[in-house]
């Protein structure tokens, strides 16, 4: 089992190039402005590892715990309304799980049936297992009649897993 905690702090230009070149006839070019970046993830803990079950099966676990992303209250003409990047969403956790068992395939990759060969893993996966609402958008114009909603919910997924390793 393993488990790290960053702390960080990013500032920087909010008016960079990236923020101007949008999809917008007109595109908003504001007054440069220094502050919190987008990106900032101020608290974070994250911990994984791979855990040996029964039959050779692996169980492996990732949990990752940090601060809700910065964003900024804005106008009908796009300008900052309060500090910009003031604001933040709720905090972020998934839980992902991987369980999975290694096989050898021995005519793969050996020559003349002499050597290892490759192997593959075959199992399944789970993401944000716990279904916490992690939204990625928020209604931040305040002169809209859903000012402070969030969107962009991202849901628990599932799938299988499927590797080949050497």
């Amino acid at each position: 089992m393993n488990a790290s905690y960053i702390r960080s702090q990013t500032r920087g230009d909010l008016n960079n190039l990236s923020s101007v070149l949008i999809p917008f006839e007109q595109p908003v070019i504001r007054p440069n402005v220094y502050g919190i970046l987008p990106y900032d993830i101020p608290n974070r803990v994250v911990a994984w590892g791979i855990f040996s079950l029964p039959k050779k099966i692996k169980f492996s676990p990732i949990a990752d715990l940090h601060s809700g992303q910065p964003y900024s209250n804005i106008d009908t003409l796009q300008n900052y309304v309060g500090t910009p990047n003031g604001q933040r969403f709720a905090t972020f956790f998934t839980l992902d799980i991987k369980v999975y068992r290694q096989f050898r395939v021995p005519f793969f990759g050996s020559e003349h049936g002499k050597g290892k060969g490759h192997h593959v893993r075959l199992g399944f996966y789970s993401l944000n297992l716990t279904n916490h609402g992690n939204f990625n958008a928020v209604f931040n114009n305040v002169t809209a009649p859903n000012f402070g909603q969030f969107a962009g919910f991202l849901d628990r997924r599932e799938g299988a897993v499927i590797d080949f390793v050497d």
